[in-house]
């Protein structure tokens, strides 16, 4: 598989955004020997930065991205707390990418109530299918989706949706 969130990406992500002096937004970012760790970002509208979001990310020994959290800051508090997290588990024909709440109750990670699972199906042909996982029943498909890669300058996409 191809396409995949590395090292390197989000480095350039980081980069991108931070080289754009128009932004309403500044950002920071805890990089060591060349990854970036965390990022913060820092509403810059009025007269003082005030911090918004902060985004973790940790990676596997491949050097892809195998999580992303996201928190928000509390301004009462003045700390960042939780919000989502997304998975990526690999495997050897695409991987998958799952979507996880943060429950302010039991102070965890919920089980993913989404999940995207992105394959290689023959030597052009990839799938995306998305799943919505609900509480004590087996997962639902949402959608499937193929796409052809290009071949001779042509693009050809199936969508199927399958709601059940």
């Amino acid at each position: 598989m191809d396409i995949i969130i590395t090292v390197f990406t989000v480095l350039s992500m980081y980069l991108n955004l931070s080289s754009n002096p128009n932004s309403d937004y500044c950002y920071n970012a805890d990089i060591e020997n060349g990854v970036v760790n965390a990022l913060y970002v820092f509403d810059n509208k009025s007269d003082y930065l005030t911090p918004t979001y902060a985004y973790q990310f940790t990676y596997d020994e491949a050097g892809r991205l195998s999580e992303k959290a996201t928190y928000n800051w509390n301004k009462e508090t003045k700390t960042y707390e939780p919000y989502y997290k997304l998975q990526f588990d690999y495997n050897g024909l695409g991987y998958e990418l799952s979507h996880c709440l943060w429950s302010k109750n039991t102070q965890t990670w919920q089980p993913a109530d989404e999940s995207m699972v992105y394959f290689l199906d023959n030597n052009h042909l990839r799938s995306v299918t998305h799943y919505q996982h609900e509480q004590d029943t087996d997962q639902t498909t949402v959608s499937h989706l193929f796409v052809q890669d290009p071949y001779e300058d042509y693009l050809l996409t199936l969508l199927a949706n399958a709601n059940q």
